[in-house]
């Protein structure tokens, strides 16, 4: 919804864990990034 009425770079970020989902919500264009910081500190591997 905003990204459709702006013109700004949407970043998602917050309980987005896999990175298959991620990957899903950039391909729906629901966003343009993901930030995904966290779930690869608290679990590297």
């Amino acid at each position: 919804m905003i990204k459709d009425n702006t013109n700004m770079i949407i970043r998602a970020l917050g309980m987005i864990l896999d990175p298959i989902k991620a990957n899903d919500i950039i391909i729906n264009k629901d966003t343009d990034m993901v930030a995904m910081a966290r779930a690869f500190l608290s679990n590297p591997r």
